[in-house]
């Protein structure tokens, strides 16, 4: 079963309606081959802090939704996990806002500032669209034996996946070569976390 992804006057992709591997099942070894691309959610915020202006300095922190103690160990435990299991990361690209900034130095060292991953505009339908277009093609291009990271926040994953994701939480997809990708697993905190 397959849903597709509508946005006015135009189609995206497609992906797939159930995942490949169900709750449960050991993603691990096929992530371990390389060749798919990991969304994750920022870790968790402050949301008392003031969120993010529109003409916000994406240099200076102070007005945006920064991470909390709980945050920062929580993409720390993250990548760590992925380095005990060997999982193999090639490209980290993160949304220039300081919560994903510092999610992705802290699991994963080197990265860029990529800003098509920063928050999808609510009101600007035509920009919308072209950023969920453009991060699809990334996406549905990628290949190679490591993996590909887009760290982003919910309301983009949402889009691209139909995943509602808490912080921390990575969604597994895959290059389906004809041009789309495939939900493949999402991976909540429980989930990744070594012991599982």
């Amino acid at each position: 079963m397959k849903h597709w992804i509508f946005w006015p006057l135009i189609l995206t992709c497609t992906i797939s309606g159930s995942p490949a591997f169900p709750a449960g099942a050991d993603i691990w070894p096929a992530l371990k081959q390389g060749g798919h691309v990991i969304l994750m959610r920022h870790g968790a915020v402050d949301n008392l802090s003031r969120s993010t202006s529109p003409d916000a300095d994406f240099e200076g922190c102070e007005g945006q939704y920064n991470l909390t103690d709980e945050g920062l160990e929580q993409v720390k435990q993250l990548g760590t996990s992925l380095r005990k299991r060997k999982i193999p990361i090639g490209e980290v690209r993160a949304s220039p806002l300081c919560r994903t900034r510092d999610s992705a130095r802290i699991a994963f060292g080197a990265f860029q500032v990529w800003p098509l991953l920063e928050p999808l505009p609510e009101s600007d339908l035509e920009d919308r669209q072209q950023r969920i277009e453009a991060i699809s093609r990334v996406i549905a291009n990628h290949k190679g034996r490591k993996n590909l990271v887009l760290i982003t926040h919910q309301p983009n994953i949402d889009a691209l996946t139909l995943e509602v994701v808490d912080p921390a939480t990575m969604v597994v997809v895959k290059p389906d070569g004809k041009g789309g990708f495939n939900v493949i697993r999402k991976l909540p905190p429980k989930e990744w976390r070594m012991g599982r």
